[in-house]
């Protein structure tokens, strides 16, 4: 953990001198966790989600004026959460204002390293911050009550509720100063009531219980050098206590011997219920304040731990068709539903039982599996739906999951349950669906391929392979897609079709991605180097790739270093992805675009907006999967074929090319060639095959002259 801290504390410095001088926010965001949190100054000024908490900081960055870092300490502390890393930063601006902040960096360490959960900017009053505006007038020289300490101590007083003391470490002396700062801080009227109420002893109003310790805390830090740092409460003039740092220097008079302590005295209670909220808010749920998800597994973890012979479930469920209720009645109304089920689960008066919010209308449970709770909880939750003023159909449906091992991440447990909970749903005749062991296979056969998708892109495991794209009027390579297999030395061949889905899910596409990129850059140049004929290759841009911040530069960087035309490398992007975010994705193709990247439209017609988005969307070439054509082996193709041949028709009204892939049979080419289609792919023609395959069918190609029969294909 030590390696840990220290890499945090280095991570934060890089990353706060880039946001503070540059503004840049692009390598935060890259670090976000889903379920980031950030605090301004003010606790109020809160915001939840990658999105939200970047808006946040560009807003802040913006009122900030051109600045430049003078001086930053950075201190790693490991809590239950992961590692918190304190960083102190002052700063200057093009005015010489100096400036001074607190940034709280919260770190969750997550199977692609350490991610930031949390940031949380406030004043500062550390030690460091504060002696950068006050020691050399107060603490160093120890000057009081002249004119110059006073307006320091005012500058200082208007960024933290701080004062100034000086006094002598034998308590039989009372102080010998202390600014007007101390009495108002503690609620007097004036200095000479302040002194009077205490006789001018600082140890008189010291909490008992903090006067030992705190005093212990200087020796020991006296001991190593002649500045301290301590933390104490103080009485106020009402009989309260409030929370104070004092930070200061042993200043010995070399004539007399006496020794006495010059120290900066700072309220921190503000501070602590500032951080205090900050907390709350990172481990719950703003709208329901249940549990979040981080913080409802760590109180499981412990109650299963805690109860060793008890059986637990771990339930999930939500509300059927949420969507549409936010849609016909606003989110106002969803608000006030999920706050309503918050409301149920916080007056369940159950033993070891937690609760929380996952996300959307998603809530989860744990409880004892003894008697009939479970049905008590869903009949009791049906209940619920129907006593809800709404003048529509409120339906719940639950998912299970019975713990079996008590060695699982709970994490992996709300996946079980999830499980159960997708059965339900899909099903529509089941209320409650459980986790069974078909499941569990399901999900050993997933962490075998999480576990090793890692080391085997190190390895090189991961083969590009490339399918040819074919001129329907020559029959000759016009191009190829670029593809990915996963050859593992154990396991084999694995199938696309079970790494892909998990890798979109878990993040990893996109490291999986850029390395199929890197791999057909590095063949298009070897092409060009060595005088073979050159073909644009298409590459895939899944969903989660376009939302990368920095994608377009991805790609220029990439023909760039290769030193390649964009034109040879062709971007395909699905339909589904347009749906999900048509205006950022519609931008970034456009961007792209101009830089001379071709745009091809993958599996178009799979979606409910096909002809919408063909209307906005920049796209040079459309693909279309011969799903359409129901009869792969008749010469009527019905219905699809009529869509078919209206969709290619329309796409030579725009003059944009269509390439149909999925050929599998003559009847479809012959098919596709009375419709007008220029280009076709599949397996009639060539499977997807090795790059050296490849670039022999590329070149014997080219030395044919005449145009070839499907016959001759790979």
């Amino acid at each position: 953990m030590l390696m840990d801290q220290s890499k945090t504390v280095a991570l934060t410095k890089q990353l706060l001198r880039d946001y503070y001088e540059f503004g840049n926010i692009v390598d935060l965001r890259r670090l976000f966790t889903d379920d980031v949190v950030a605090f301004g100054i003010k606790s109020e000024s809160y915001k939840k989600g990658p999105k939200a908490v970047e808006h946040f900081l560009r807003q802040m960055h913006r009122a900030m004026e051109a600045c430049r870092i003078n001086k930053m300490s950075c201190v790693a502390k490991v809590v239950d959460d992961g590692v918190t890393v304190r960083a102190n930063v002052v700063y200057s601006t093009n005015e010489r204002m100096r400036n001074m902040q607190q940034v709280l960096v919260m770190f969750r360490e997550t199977p692609v390293g350490w991610m930031i959960c949390g940031l949380h900017f406030q004043r500062d009053v550390r030690h460091e911050l504060t002696y950068q505006m006050v020691s050399s007038q107060m603490l160093n020289r120890g000057e009081v009550g002249d004119g110059s300490m006073d307006e320091v101590m005012d500058m200082v007083s208007s960024y933290v509720n701080c004062a100034y003391v000086q006094y002598r470490p034998d308590t039989q002396l009372p102080m010998d100063y202390f600014s007007d700062e101390l009495w108002r801080m503690l609620g007097y009227g004036s200095g000479g009531e302040f002194s009077a109420s205490f006789q001018g002893y600082l140890e008189h109003i010291v909490h008992e219980q903090d006067l030992g310790p705190s005093r212990d805390e200087i020796r020991r830090q006296l001991f190593k050098g002649d500045s301290y740092q301590v933390e104490y409460r103080l009485r106020r003039h009402d009989g309260t206590y409030i929370w104070c740092m004092e930070c200061g220097r042993y200043v010995l008079d070399k004539e007399t011997g006496a020794g006495t302590f010059n120290a900066v005295v700072t309220n921190l209670s503000p501070l602590k219920q500032t951080h205090a909220s900050f907390l709350y808010n990172l481990r719950h749920d703003r709208l329901t304040n249940l549990f979040n998800k981080k913080t409802f597994c760590r109180q499981t973890a412990e109650i299963i731990a805690d109860h060793p012979d008890t059986e637990f479930e771990i339930m999930r469920f939500n509300i059927a068709r949420f969507k549409v209720i936010n849609d016909l009645f606003g989110e106002e109304t969803g608000d006030k539903l999920l706050k309503y089920v918050a409301h149920f689960l916080k007056s369940i008066r159950l033993d070891a039982c937690v609760y929380g919010r996952l996300y959307a209308d998603n809530f989860i449970l744990c409880y004892p599996t003894k008697g009939e709770v479970r049905q008590h909880l869903i009949h009791s939750l049906q209940m619920l739906a129907e006593s809800f003023a709404l003048d529509y159909r409120i339906d719940f449906y639950f998912g299970v999951y019975t713990i079996k091992d008590t060695t699982l991440s709970v994490t992996t447990m709300l996946d079980r349950a999830a499980m159960g909970l997708a059965r339900a749903a899909h099903n529509g005749l089941v209320v409650c669906g459980e986790y069974d062991d078909d499941m569990r296979e399901c999900i050993v056969n997933e962490q075998v391929i999480v576990n090793n998708m890692k080391s085997s892109l190190r390895r090189d495991e991961f083969l590009v392979y490339l399918q040819p794209k074919y001129e329907l009027k020559t029959e000759r390579i016009v191009g190829a897609e670029a593809l990915v297999r996963w050859l593992h030395p154990q396991l084999g061949f694995i199938s696309p079709a079970r790494f892909i889905p998990i890798f979109e899910q878990n993040g990893f596409i996109y490291q999986l991605d850029k390395y199929v990129w890197e791999k057909t850059c590095q063949l298009l140049k070897d092409d060009i180097d060595h005088g073979r004929p050159v073909l644009p290759i298409s590459i895939n841009v899944s969903r989660i790739d376009l939302y990368s911040p920095n994608i377009v530069r991805v790609f220029e960087s990439l023909v760039d270093r290769y030193e390649i035309p964009p034109k040879l490398l062709e971007l395909e992007l699905t339909e589904s992805a347009y749906v999900e975010n048509p205006q950022q994705i519609i931008e970034i193709a456009k961007e792209l675009q101009a830089k001379g990247f071709p745009i091809l439209m993958d599996d178009f017609g799979s979606g409910y907006s096909s002809l919408n988005m063909l209307k906005d969307m920049p796209v040079d070439i459309l693909k279309i999967d011969l799903k359409f054509l129901s009869d792969k082996q008749g010469e009527d193709h019905g219905r699809g074929g009529n869509i078919m041949t209206s969709v290619v028709r329309m796409a030579k009204w725009l003059d944009v090319p269509v390439i149909a892939e999925g050929v599998e049979t003559q009847a479809q080419v012959d098919f596709l060639r009375t419709i007008g289609c220029e280009c076709v792919q599949g397996f009639f023609y060539s499977k997807p095959v090795p790059i050296e395959v490849y670039e022999d069918l590329v070149a014997k190609d080219h030395q044919l002259m005449e145009p070839r029969s499907g016959n001759n294909r790979a």
